[in-house]
């Protein structure tokens, strides 16, 4: 009761309040981020260092053991996990709920920063703050088809995908990065051999690749001349041509050179992934949102560039960029659901008033609330840094 008279004694002080809430309302409807899923942060970190040309072993004992030893007791560190490949290693580090991520992250940097004795021709360590990666990071799913009719063999979808369509997107507010998932393979020696004639010679596969491991370029440490440091490495990469110029072995006094029994070429590596979409060849690209980010405005945003894209340069170099999940599709949707039974219960809500009330004048200043305490609540989740999820 102190309450409504205060507020029937101060009508104007009620009205700039109301005012105040409806002002602040539609502000928080233009800035309250619309998702289909919640901003969930994984307490995981994972870190991927690249060395082309390695073994899984050479990776496990060169690259993933001296980091797995700097970074171990980690505050709320839980599990440790890693995976060594031909071409680099993955260390995933899963911490407890509850711990100071930025924090973390700042210590893992540092730690990094200290890992010693990685081959020269490593990759730096690069951290990614989601491990694995998190679905609820991700905008949307494209892909460049290449159109029929268009070779383009001079142009690698790929590269094209990263040089010239990634930058684009990546202009874009609300959008974190591009991933593109599929590679149609990069440039590699491909030694083709022929197992009878080196069988006939006498040559194992064991010699040849040893042979091919040796052309490499070694580091020699560093060496202190005066006051100077001088770092020493031992160029030993062959190019194709002298690649096939290598003695494997010596038969009856005569060498045998890995042209002999091999062809040496440089191409692109086949086992790079290719996809097909509607039996065109093209590459997967995963856009990737950033924190906090409108999904709504953010995917009508790349469809405008993307339309963009279609009609200028994508034409023109016989590509298009088709949309695979749109996740905008299910939240307009479900906004359009909810719109609809907001109305049709605010709708009966204010027939339960009339019928019982009988009073038109009394009903309508009840059901006036109804809006205002709406408005309230959008208010909050903007304040309370919520988000739109349906």
């Amino acid at each position: 009761m102190g309450l409504t008279k205060l507020c029937l004694k101060n009508p104007a002080a009620v009205a700039v309040v109301i005012a105040l809430i409806g002002l602040l309302g539609v502000l928080a409807v233009m800035r309250l981020p619309i998702q289909l899923f919640p901003d969930i942060e994984r307490p995981v970190i994972g870190i991927w260092t690249g060395w082309r040309a390695a073994s899984p072993r050479e990776v496990e004992s060169e690259i993933i053991e001296p980091i797995e030893r700097e970074l171990r007791g980690l505050p709320g560190l839980k599990s440790m996990v890693s995976s060594s490949n031909a071409g680099g290693g993955w260390i995933e580090l899963e911490f407890t709920l509850g711990t100071d991520m930025d924090s973390v992250r700042t210590e893992v940097t540092s730690r990094l920063q200290r890992v010693r004795g990685l081959p020269a021709d490593a990759e730096r360590p690069q951290m990614n703050g989601n491990g694995g990666g998190d679905s609820g990071e991700t905008l949307i799913f494209l892909f460049l088809q290449r159109l029929p009719g268009f070779d383009n063999k001079n142009v690698r979808m790929s590269d094209f995908a990263r040089t010239r369509i990634a930058p684009e997107i990546e202009a874009i507010e609300g959008v974190a990065g591009v991933d593109v998932n599929s590679d149609d393979g990069e440039d590699i020696v491909r030694i083709t051999f022929d197992p009878f004639l080196a069988a006939q010679l006498g040559v194992t596969i064991d010699e040849m690749a040893a042979t091919v491991n040796r052309s490499s370029d070694v580091t020699g440490g560093s060496v202190e001349v005066g006051r100077r440091d001088y770092t020493l490495r031992f160029e030993g990469r062959f190019t194709a041509a002298q690649l096939s110029e290598t003695i494997l072995a010596w038969r009856d006094g005569a060498p045998v050179r890995l042209g002999d029994i091999a062809t040496v070429d440089v191409g692109p590596d086949r086992n790079g992934g290719v996809v097909f979409q509607n039996g065109n060849p093209a590459i997967g690209m995963r856009i990737l949102r950033e924190p906090g980010a409108n999904t709504l405005a953010a995917i009508d945003a790349l469809t405008e560039k993307i339309n963009e894209l279609n009609e200028g340069p994508l034409t023109e170099m016989g590509y298009t960029i088709q949309k695979s999940f749109d996740p905008s599709v299910f939240i307009k949707r479900a906004l359009s659901l909810l719109t609809g039974n907001l109305i049709v219960g605010v709708l009966l809500a204010v027939g339960a008033l009339w019928f019982f009330i009988r009073r038109t004048t009394a009903t309508l200043i009840i059901a006036s609330a109804i809006p205002i305490c709406l408005t309230a609540t959008v208010v909050f989740l903007n304040l309370s840094g919520r988000t739109i999820n349906v």
